[in-house]
Order: C-alpha cells, then sequence, then structure tokens
C-alpha cells in the first residue's frame, strides 16, 4: 500500500465532512441553501464524535479528531445562523429527510 493510501484511510470522514460542509456554507452564501445536507452533515458529526470519544485512541489522536469536529460544527453553526431555519434541522428531535439519509449514505461512502 502506497503511503498516499494509507494516509487517505486513517484520515476517515473527517475530510468528507470538512469539504461537505464547505459546499453547503458557499451554497447558502449564494442563496441556495441545502438543508437535507446540511442535516446529514450534523448528522454524520454527532455520530463521529460519540465515535470518537468511545474509541481507544491516544488521548492526543482523539484531541486532534475532535478540534476538526469542533471546526465543522462552527461551520455548520455560522450557516445556520445566516439561515435560521437550518436550526430546526439540528434538534434531537428532527425529523430526518430521506434526502438527508441519502446524502447521509453518500458521504459515508
Amino acid at each position: 500500500m502506497s503511503q498516499r493510501q494509507h494516509r487517505s484511510e486513517q484520515a476517515g470522514i473527517l475530510p468528507v465532512l470538512a469539504k461537505a460542509v464547505r459546499e453547503v456554507e458557499t451554497g447558502v452564501q449564494r442563496g441556495r441553501s441545502q438543508p437535507a445536507k446540511f442535516q446529514a452533515i450534523a448528522l454524520l458529526v454527532r455520530e463521529e464524535r460519540a465515535r470518537v470519544n468511545g474509541a481507544a485512541s491516544t488521548t492526543a489522536q482523539r484531541d486532534a479528531q475532535l478540534k476538526r469536529l469542533d471546526g465543522i460544527a462552527t461551520i455548520l453553526a455560522q450557516t445556520a445562523a445566516r439561515e435560521p431555519y437550518l436550526l430546526t434541522l439540528l434538534g434531537d428531535d428532527a425529523e430526518v429527510s430521506d434526502s438527508a439519509r441519502r446524502w447521509k449514505r453518500e458521504l459515508q461512502v
């Protein structure tokens, strides 16, 4: 396995989430919100945070991953501040749409 492939596999979902949240942020800035994608990212951030906190990794690794997740969550919050209706998609009781489920699966792949 090449060093590049190995690094890519180690990175996991964080780079995917970072790219996706920037796309959503840019879309909202241009007046084209993507609520399903926004919700899918938020769900994956929650899941990844729980996974990282429960994983048996070193403190340094866990802290680095949590810092990246915090950055993604900050962008989600800033984006929701521009489009307040997106905040309704973040609640624990928010209904997850079929398109958000599809986005979530796509991002995981």
